[in-house]
């Protein structure tokens, strides 16, 4: 991501444009594709023993999720369209991960418009604060089991 990063700001410093609609198309291909791998390597079988608290955690979840987004997300957006694909884009990752975030974004853009403030705040919050953040924190925590 940084590499994509990095590469799309010396491309726009040196002037050379990037034809959007197939850098559209190879970044829908490539999140389908992660979406399709990680939902095949699911073992939905072996969840069965813990299938009862497994399915309170997540109703758990999914509702304190959908109160944060509508309760914070929302209203501190500014309570508009943009605010609205916001969410969608929160509730994906929060739920799920980045790429599901981008998905729920990218499905309401394709059907009420696009919306660039939500496709520039999300995946910079998301995926670089969060991604970076969860990495350090996971080492923390390694750190400290002996």
């Amino acid at each position: 991501m940084l590499v994509a990063i990095l590469l799309i700001n010396i491309l726009d410093w040196r002037n050379i444009a990037v034809n959007d609609s197939a850098l559209s198309f190879w970044n829908d291909v490539s999140l389908q594709l992660f979406l399709v791998m990680s939902l095949m390597n699911l073992q939905i079988l072996s969840w069965l023993q813990t299938a009862g608290p497994l399915l309170m955690i997540l109703g758990i979840q999914t509702l304190c999720a959908g109160l944060f987004t509508y309760f914070v997300v929302f209203w501190a957006a500014g309570r508009d369209y943009d605010a609205s694909v916001i969410c969608a884009g929160f509730a994906g990752m929060v739920l799920g991960a980045m790429p599901v975030g981008m998905a729920n974004m990218t499905t309401i853009t394709h059907r009420y418009g696009p919306s660039p403030k939500a496709l520039l705040v999300i995946p910079l919050l998301g995926a670089c604060c969060m991604d970076i953040a969860n990495a350090v924190v996971i080492q923390l925590f390694l750190m400290l089991s002996p």
